[in-house]
Order: C-alpha cells, then structure tokens, then sequence
C-alpha cells in the first residue's frame, strides 16, 4: 500500500522533487533558458507545498524559491508576474536580509516600469524589514532608492541616497567590493546626465 499523505516516505519523496526541481532550474539558468528555469521552479514550489502541510518551517524555502522564480519572471520581461512573486515571497521570508532582499527585487521591477511611488514603498518595507541590523541589503536598498529618485530628476536627493549607500557597504561585515564599485558608476553616470564632467 503506497505511503499515505503526511508519512515520512511521503515527505521524503516530494523532498527529493524539490531538490531535483532545484537542481533542473539552477542548470537552466546557467544555460539561459529561462523558460525552462520558469517550469522547474514551478514543479519545485508544486512538490514544496505537499510537503508544507506537514512542515511549517518550509516558508522560507518557499520564499527563497519564489523569489528566483520571480528573478527569471523578470529576466522574460514579466515584470508584473516578477513582482507579485517577490511581494507573495517577502510575506512568507523570515529572514530580514531575505525579506529586504525580495522587496528590493520589486523595487527595481517597479522602477523598471515606471511606477516610482510603488518602487518607493517596496524599498521602505525592505528598510522596516531590516530594522537596525547591520547588513549588506540596506546599502543596495539604499542604491536602489537613488536610481529610482535619479529617474525622477531629484539629482541631489539621489546623490545623497548613494553617499549613504557607500557608507553602508563601507561599514559592512560583507565583501561588498562589487556593490561599491556599481554604486560608484551610478554616481558618474548621474554626473553625466547632468553634464558635469570634471
């Protein structure tokens, strides 16, 4: 007789569809095809939620997995499929860096399309996420906030979100060499729309 709903050979078996899932999607996305990625995400979060019935500490893999799927629905140009992901993933993160992560992707996706107001409220919900902890996103929270405001003309308001960003990632317990220099080039970028190339 097959292992009913809720035993452990139940569970070991979608586990293991999980971890297959994974490993397909993860493949696709070394290999661009996104598409691709986009299904075995899907069969992973379907194989996860059989399981969740049993185990409520499986949200915040659920979240983690919506979140790359959200990624891949973004890279298609799906950018409001993107969003509900990372939204519907950052209501299941228990994580504050996984939370301030997703809510910055929808802030970026927001922005991508235009709607500063709720690329702003996605990037205030990231900084209530992370509270006064320490930690790398708040700088990328804070680089994300000085584009969208540079988007918008407010030079001088995002000259000073990027300063603040590069005082974040300096003071950062992270390698955050990278997010610097992005930060920097947002920086000349800006001066060059400005026509200000001294």
């Amino acid at each position: 007789v097959p292992a009913g709903s809720g035993s452990p050979e139940f569970d070991a078996k979608h586990e293991k569809a999980v971890r297959y899932s994974m490993m397909a999607a993860e493949r696709s996305e070394r290999a661009y095809a996104a598409e691709q990625a986009v299904t075995h995400y899907e069969n992973a979060l379907a194989a996860l939620k059989r399981v969740e019935k049993h185990d409520a500490e499986k949200s915040e893999e659920r979240a983690d997995i919506l979140g790359s799927l959200g990624d891949m629905r973004v890279f298609l140009g799906e950018m409001a499929r993107g969003i509900e992901c990372f939204t519907e993933a950052a209501s299941l993160a228990r994580s504050p860096e996984l939370a301030a992560s997703l809510h910055r992707r929808a802030a970026k996706a927001h922005n991508e399309l235009g709607n500063w107001s709720d690329a702003l409220e996605s990037i205030s919900r990231g900084m209530d996420a992370l509270g006064k902890a320490a930690s790398i996103e708040r700088g990328r929270l804070l680089l994300i906030k000085g584009t969208v405001q540079k988007g918008r003309g407010m030079y001088d308001d995002a000259f000073e979100r990027y300063k603040e960003a590069l005082e974040s990632f300096h003071h950062s317990p992270f390698d955050s060499g990278r997010d610097m220099c992005e930060v920097n080039r947002a920086i000349g970028n800006m001066h060059r729309r400005k026509g200000e190339y001294d």
